[in-house]
């Protein structure tokens, strides 16, 4: 393939709970190039009735070293991405972050009163 085009993976599976380094150390070995991944872990247009609202997380730290970069796929509703999208930029500026149940808890507390303020803006301007 020629090098001029860029090559996007989503892990070992279309929807990856881990991409590990070793996995794209192996990948940019056979393309001989870094790969961007495309990341479906909060994906939900193959199923609409499933929602991603935990942190993003089952990435190694060291991946971004062998990748061109990382792309997500989000939830198809707008406003369930708070918490993956926040998290994922806290990865994005700090590789090392672990996000705990208590890290995700908070999020999900800033997003519900995001959410509740969108709610009630909707509700007056409708009244």
């Amino acid at each position: 393939m020629n090098r001029v085009y860029g090559l996007h993976m989503s892990g070992q599976k279309v929807v990856s709970q881990q991409i590990a380094v070793e996995a794209m150390e192996e990948i940019s070995c056979i393309v001989q190039r870094k790969v961007t991944i495309w990341d479906n872990l909060h994906a939900n247009d193959y199923d609409q009735t499933r929602l991603y609202l935990g942190p993003y997380s089952g990435r190694d730290a060291r991946i971004i070293e062998h990748t061109r970069g990382v792309l997500t796929n989000p939830n198809c509703e707008f406003e369930v991405n708070f918490v993956a999208l926040h998290t994922l930029a806290q990865w994005s500026i700090d590789r090392n972050t672990r996000f705990s149940l208590t890290a995700s808890r908070e999020f999900c507390s800033i997003f519900l009163k995001t959410l509740h303020c969108i709610c009630y803006q909707l509700n007056t301007q409708v009244h």
